[in-house]
């Protein structure tokens, strides 16, 4: 768990940013502290990526879309993928950048990938994709720039509340849920910690690829994989 300065650090974030970049600029410096966990779901990722591709790694592009601080971006590029980091905020960037000079990075919103059509040869996403307001258009988006046959990699399920507390399916769960959400909705904040997304996600995952099955780490928190249509 993260010391208790970190846990304060959070909060006064929370309270005083007004939007989500805001939120991840004020707490970049400090993410990769606080989500530990992330690693896990990262390396899980990673390995699906290196045994879909073999060893041809160096050849295929990957688009980490809200790399954050670029914990998943670093480890992608380590193991010799050509990976790309985008996120919208700033200062995470530039803390990916401080760790990992040499690997490009963008800044950009996930509704408008400034790459063009079939230039990816896989799309990842992970835990930024609860911060989406239209996941429908980030979906489309991210269809439009990955190759027929390419993979789409999104995690994690269920979301923890706040990135951290993980919740059980029951009726304190939910009451959680709903609190954490209208506190989070006053400072204009972004976070579907919800137990409805997944499977949301996964049939909007349906409309646009094939081949798409939800895969468990060894936390029990899930990944959901899919294959873009040959022609």
């Amino acid at each position: 768990m993260p010391r208790l300065h970190l846990w304060w650090k959070l909060i006064k974030a929370v309270l005083r940013s007004r939007d989500d970049r805001e939120f991840y600029d004020r707490i970049a410096p400090i993410y990769d502290r606080i989500f530990i966990m992330h690693r896990l779901h990262a390396g899980k990722m990673v390995a699906i990526l290196a045994e879909a591709y073999g060893g041809h790694h160096e050849t295929k592009r990957v688009l980490d879309l809200g790399c954050g601080t670029g914990i998943l971006t670093d480890m992608l590029a380590r193991k010799h993928f050509d990976v790309i980091g985008l996120d919208f905020s700033l200062e995470s960037l530039r803390q990916l950048q401080r760790q990992a000079g040499d690997i490009p990075i963008v800044s950009a919103d996930a509704l408008q990938l400034p790459f063009r059509k079939e230039s990816m040869d896989a799309v990842v996403s992970l835990g930024a994709w609860r911060h989406f307001p239209d996941p429908q258009g980030v979906m489309t988006e991210i269809e439009r720039v990955t190759k027929p046959g390419g993979m789409l990699l999104v995690g994690y399920f269920p979301p923890a509340l706040g990135g951290l507390l993980p919740l059980r399916d029951n009726a304190t769960g939910r009451l959680l849920i709903r609190c954490y959400r209208m506190m989070i909705k006053l400072s204009g904040y972004t976070d579907r910690a919800d137990f409805d997304l997944e499977q949301e996600t996964l049939e909007l995952s349906h409309r646009y690829f094939e081949r798409v099955e939800s895969m468990t780490c060894s936390d029990g928190r899930r990944i959901i994989v899919a294959r873009k249509p040959l022609p």
